[in-house]
């Protein structure tokens, strides 16, 4: 029987992804070995050319299951929930940070970030806020990082420096290459990063825009982390 797949798909070739669903196994190799470029990490291909080899070993149903299990979706802002805070003063609910609007906003707790401008901290005094991209728990594709902040001078403790962080699986964690840097300005600002897939996903706040002028004498004025605004895309 023919299947009419003609969309076009993200395929992923990540092989501990599609040990998730054993069966799928055979059905990737097939479709990865019809395109150009073999077990690429992530990429968009038309699998037109293979649709009928897929049919012809599983039935049109499971063939159609393949397929759309091995789509990687675009991150949809209404599926992201935020699911932890590292440090949390507790002023609003964690999820006000979803929200476009400077009625409400994070703050982590005081005393809780080191002063640093150079991002070289350790591990064990990081901040982060952490949210999941799906409802499903599957894979979506991100490729940029709205955030809001207060401006200066009203907002000293706004998030100045911080990178990003994904996973797969919530236990290994890889770091985008980059460290970014917010402008003291109103509004959304948008960050653009490398193309990644992931399930979870950190903003790592290292420093406030406050602690570039702090003084020595200042011990606890500038020692926590805000922000208004995180939306992911």
């Amino acid at each position: 029987m023919a299947v009419n797949l003609r969309r076009k798909y993200t395929v992923s070739g990540s092989l501990e992804y599609n040990q998730l669903v054993p069966i799928v196994i055979d059905a990737q190799e097939r479709i990865i070995s019809a395109l150009a470029n073999p077990f690429a990490t992530a990429r968009t291909a038309t699998i037109d050319n293979c649709s009928s080899h897929v049919a012809s070993v599983f039935p049109e149903e499971l063939a159609c299951a393949i397929v759309d299990f091995l789509e990687i979706l675009k991150v949809n802002s209404t599926e992201v929930a935020i699911t932890k805070a590292s440090s949390d003063r507790k002023d609003y609910d964690l999820s006000c940070v979803l929200s476009d609007d400077d009625k409400s906003w994070w703050m982590s707790e005081n005393g809780s970030l080191p002063f640093s401008v150079d991002g070289n901290d350790s591990k064990n005094d990081e901040i982060y806020l952490q949210f999941q991209l799906s409802t499903d728990r599957k894979p979506r594709r991100v490729r940029s990082l709205f955030i809001r902040i207060p401006p200066l001078p009203f907002g000293p403790l706004s998030l100045f420096e911080f990178r990003v962080d994904y996973s797969l699986d919530s236990k290994r964690w890889v770091s985008c290459d980059h460290l970014m840097r917010t402008a003291s300005v109103h509004g959304l600002q948008r960050f653009d990063l490398p193309e990644f897939d992931a399930i979870d996903v950190r903003l790592v706040c290292l420093s406030n825009h406050g602690a570039r002028y702090r003084q020595d004498s200042m011990t606890n004025e500038l020692d926590c982390v805000g922000l208004y605004t995180v939306l992911w895309r």
